[in-house]
């Protein structure tokens, strides 16, 4: 084994031998019954050919587990037999691998559990380890007292997460004891988070609330304030009580945005800009899906005036701190006067600051008379007289200022210093120059050469004097970008007339009215003072503020585009078949259709990989996969090739007709999609000539559409789509992306919301690279949230398809930690009654953490109502037509009776559908499933028994309007008005707000038989 030293750090390059022996002798401890445990790590085992915990060739390794190698011995049972074994008998281990993440891919392989010598280790093998490492048997005897000691602490009853896993991977699973802390405190997560900056603003008195809701109504009306809507017109005509009331609901009863905006909008319709009105107006028709922008700019300014109190009160106790020890070292009263008057003076206009920049100025100020040490600065107001202020000045020289010219220019630095750090002063220059500063730029030779008219800075290259005040967009950002790339020089100043103005103004405050020489000597060091406040620290410093108002103008602005352009992705609906032109009865509507809309994807592909294709279910699940190659018939190459290409089309023929998919989306990469879309409908009308018997009605109506694969890239480079997918190659991965876009663009985009926050990758706007990565997923979430909560979570589709689930954390109170441990409570309910869905270790381990006021109010109920249905004697698996056909055949057998029975509703994911015969043709009724039971005909049952009843002596009665649309009577869980916000919105309503149009159809679909007597049942 040989050493590497780097500083004072230490590195081991082992060979198998050593490996072999650290193996055999380290390890986890953990007690066992006459038998041994293989060491597992990270709740992993590994594989032949690597060396976890130690360097590799390249230098690296697992760092992680080479420094606890001493921490972890294997030790066997204390009753272990003594027979003579052979010395590798136990210790046969997994070989282990690592795969590209790091983490241990697991393989089989047998090995025996022998028990072997009491002293934990063969004689052989501690003779090699001492001629290494020295005394092993001290090394185990101490490790031993170590294990005893922790065995016996209270603290430690077992091995904590954070001494098994990896902190990163932790974070990513959110299983640290933060994120469980979040997980069990009922307060919405988003907020949590938010409140450990902020604060949670619940000692906010009502007068400080007003106050707050006074200065969020002017940063939201005021002149040349940041922008909030971007392009979008901004309602001027806010209401301050709306304000309020807003600010109420997010401090004291903690509700999110999504819940004010859905089910609080008669508090605040002046914020919702128009649109609360135009939806009472139009109360019969869907309204339309709306990003509540001035909502999110109401909280985002809470926060914000929330972080600013912080920062005053913190200031404030330091202030008084810094007072109270200076004055007990103050002798003189009249100096403690001055010094108690100046330190009021401070605190008063902290109090009354209402800007970061205006609280900067106040510690400047407070900084400047109360500097941090021992120093005391005494400064005594001058009596001038008749004196010229060279003979005052003579009075004060020393070995630092050796003349009176010396004596007076440090003077006039001082008071310069103190005029350029005075609050009020401040204030008032700031909003001179803000109003009245241009900006002007010229190009550098360089940019001279390099900015050309169709150049990104082509339209900033040459500005003269623009008005801070007409900057609109993001163009101040590309003059900051021409700036930092050396291609523009750029001036940001007061027009001369306006400085010249300013600095009379302040010298006719400044200067005295006497007339005599002597005072006009000192009116001369008067201007030499105000010239070199204004020249040396106030424009400068002014400077520098109205450039962050340029760029925090600026990215407010791109920010609200950024978030329209994802706005418009996500709220997009999912792909609708065409109506068939034919007219057709009622009879013949198969209400199915849409739930069974099946979709192929294809993504072309060079040749490595070649162009691929996918069957997608209508639950986005992968049906099958063709590699195809080129499927072109109009190929220039020989005859070898000409006849390839036949046989590949003739393998996509057959895997439509077996397939037979509703949509073919074809991944908008480049040219070649194009001439790809054209063979596709090729191969289609080839179907339809040589194999029209295999075409069934669905698939008349053939389409064929482009998808970007933007996102579906994204996806394919994805951790989670090897989570997902894990067999499958990357443009497999690719294409079912492709698909699921098509059929539902908010999940999809939702899955590349996760810990490692993909979606910030995704190019929405030419110029986000001027936003941090924090700034755009800000936007994101709020995007996010907005659109999950106004088209609805679907509980049983997500808890069955484990890709739909990644919309949970955009739930109204919810976030990806709550989300987390709700997702498992309901895949382990839903799915194998109770049993959990095969998972690693860890994912073991976080499935017993859940919510345990949703799990109890609102889960709970639901899985035992769901069980009830599954249960019923007379359920029935299925799809439509296959329980319809049952229900015929039973039918036939009985025709005297009225046959019926329950199913699921493929078409509305949380519904089931009673299904029943009187005469010929099946008649369908919805029934839906909430915590609270079944809703039937609008009525709620808490037992499928009593809905039974109820229907059986109703049927010849049924009520107005019995055929309700399916998605009202979606499973849900209901609003939560309390405080208790984190399971607020729980589940929203799929059918309010739904920007994918109106789903629910008559669930009367059949004819024969109507509503007749019946004959029994």
């Amino acid at each position: 084994m040989i050493p590497k030293r780097s500083g004072e750090s230490h590195e081991y390059t082992l060979d198998e031998d050593d490996i072999a022996l650290l193996q055999e002798n380290n390890g986890t401890f953990k007690p066992v019954e006459k038998k041994f445990k293989r060491l597992k790590k990270a709740g992993s085992e590994s594989e032949a050919g690597e060396h976890p915990g130690f360097v590799d060739d390249d230098g690296s390794g697992n760092a992680y587990a080479e420094e606890n190698v001493e921490d972890e011995i294997i030790e066997e049972d204390q009753q272990a037999e003594e027979d003579d074994i052979d010395d590798d008998d136990g210790f046969i281990v997994d070989d282990e691998e690592l795969d590209d993440r790091g983490h241990v891919v697991k393989r089989n392989k047998a090995f025996n559990r022998t028990a072997r010598h009491a002293e934990g280790v063969s004689s052989s093998a501690l003779q090699e380890a001492h001629d290494l490492f020295g005394d092993v048997d001290e090394l185990l005897a101490r490790r031993t007292k170590d294990l005893e000691r922790t065995a016996n602490s209270s603290e430690l009853t077992g091995n904590r997460l954070e001494d098994e896993f990896d902190l990163i991977i932790l974070a990513e699973k959110y299983m640290t004891p933060r994120d469980e802390i979040i997980k069990q405190t009922d307060v919405p997560e988003r907020m949590q988070l938010s409140e450990e900056l902020t604060g949670t603003g619940e000692e906010l008195t009502k007068e400080q609330m007003k106050e707050e809701s006074l200065w969020v109504h002017s940063q939201l009306t005021a002149d040349g304030f940041i922008s909030f809507a971007g392009n979008e017109h901004v309602n001027t005509q806010i209401d301050q009580k709306d304000i309020l009331n807003v600010l109420t609901m997010l401090h004291v009863n903690k509700f999110e945005i999504p819940f004010i905006e859905m089910y609080r909008k008669e508090s605040c319709p002046s914020l919702l800009t128009g649109y609360y009105a135009t939806e009472q107006k139009n109360a019969e028709v869907a309204p339309k899906m709306r990003w509540y922008k001035l909502l999110w700019a109401v909280e985002t300014l809470d926060r914000k005036w929330l972080l600013l109190q912080k920062r005053k009160r913190a200031l404030k106790g330091y202030y008084v701190k810094r007072f109270d020890d200076e004055k007990r070292k103050i002798d003189d009263v009249t100096r403690f006067a001055q010094r108690q008057q100046l330190h009021d003076t401070i605190i008063e206009a902290l109090n009354d600051a209402k800007s970061e920049k205006e609280v900067d100025d106040v510690d400047a100020k407070f900084n400047l008379h109360f500097p941090p040490g021992e120093v005391e600065v005494e400064a005594d107001e001058l009596d001038s007289g008749k004196d010229s202020p060279e003979d005052v000045a003579a009075n004060f020289t020393c070995a630092m200022f050796e003349t009176p010219q010396d004596v007076l220019r440090g003077a006039r630095h001082m008071a310069a210093v103190e005029i350029g750090c005075e609050p009020i002063v401040r204030k008032h220059i700031r909003s001179i120059f803000m109003d009245k500063a241009v900006v002007s730029t010229v190009p550098t030779p360089q940019g001279n050469l390099i900015i050309d008219p169709h150049h990104q800075l082509s339209r900033v290259k040459w500005l003269r004097e623009k008005p801070l005040t007409k900057f609109v967009g993001a163009e101040w950002l590309l003059i900051q970008k021409g700036e930092d790339e050396k291609l523009l020089k750029v001036t940001v100043k007061l027009p001369e007339d306006a400085k010249k103005h300013l600095i009379s103004d302040a010298r006719e405050n400044y200067l005295s009215d006497c007339v005599s020489k002597s005072a006009q000597m000192w009116d001369e060091q008067r201007k030499m003072i105000l010239d070199d406040a204004f020249s040396s620290f106030l424009l400068p410093s002014m400077e520098k503020e109205a450039r962050s108002l340029l760029t925090a103008n600026a990215k407010s602005w791109l920010r609200m585009e950024y978030g329209k352009q994802l706005w418009d992705k996500v709220s997009a609906s999912p792909w609708k078949k065409k109506k068939d032109e034919r007219e057709k009865d009622d009879d013949e509507i198969d209400l199915d259709e849409e739930s069974e809309l099946r979709v192929m994807a294809c993504c072309w592909g060079p040749g490595n990989p070649t162009t691929t294709f996918v069957m997608l279910d209508s639950s986005g699940e992968l049906v099958d996969v063709l590699y195809a190659g080129s499927i072109s018939t109009k190929s220039r190459g020989g005859a070898d090739e000409q006849q390839r290409n036949k046989d590949n089309q003739q393998r996509v023929v057959k895997f439509m007709t077996d397939h037979q998919p509703h949509v073919v989306c074809v991944g908008a990469s480049n040219l070649n999609c194009r001439q790809l879309r054209e063979d596709l409908y090729e191969v289609f009308f080839r179907i339809v000539e040589d194999h029209p018997r295999d075409i069934n009605e669905q698939m008349e109506n053939f389409s064929s559409v482009y998808v970007d694969e933007s996102v579906p890239r994204l996806y394919e480079n994805s951790q989670i789509s090897s989570d997902q997918l894990p067999a499958q190659s990357g443009i497999v991965k690719r294409a079912v992306a492709l698909g699921r876009y098509l059929q539902n663009p908010l999940a999809t985009v939702a899955t590349l919301c996760g810990p490692r926050k993909e979606i910030l990758s995704w190019k929405l706007h030419t110029l986000q690279e001027f936003l941090t990565p924090e700034e755009k997923y800000e936007v994101v979430e709020q995007v996010m949230v907005d659109a999950t909560n106004q088209i609805g979570f679907d509980v049983n589709l997500s808890a069955s398809h484990e890709w739909h689930s990644s919309t949970l954390q955009f739930v109204a109170g919810l976030g990806p930690r709550k989300a987390s441990a709700l997702q498992k409570e309901l895949a382990k309910d839903v799915h194998g009654e109770g049993a959990p869905r095969e998972r690693d270790e860890m994912d073991e381990d976080e499935q017993e953490m859940a919510i345990e006021h949703v799990v109890d109010r609102y889960v709970d109920p639901l899985v035992g109502h769901l069980k009830s249905m599954l249960s019923y004697r007379k359920f029935r698996k299925g799809l439509k037509n296959e329980v319809d056909n049952m229900l015929r055949a039973e039918k036939a057998g009985k025709p005297n009776m009225i046959v019926y029975s329950f199913g699921i509703s493929h078409e509305h994911p949380g519904t089931f559908i009673l299904t029943y015969i009187r005469g010929t043709n099946p008649h369908h009724e919805y029934v839906g499933l909430n915590p609270k039971g079944f809703r039937f005909w609008k009525r709620d049952f808490d037992s499928v028994d009593r809905l039974v009843s109820y229907f059986q002596k109703n049927i010849n009665r049924p009520p107005t309007d019995a055929g309700a649309s399916a998605r009202n009577v979606a499973a849900m869980v209901p609003m939560r008005g309390s405080r208790g916000g984190a399971t607020a919105s729980a589940f929203s309503h799929a059918g309010n707000y739904s920007g994918w149009g109106s789903a629910g159809k008559s669930a009367q679909d059949g004819g024969g038989g109507g509503w007749g007597s019946g004959r029994g049942w």
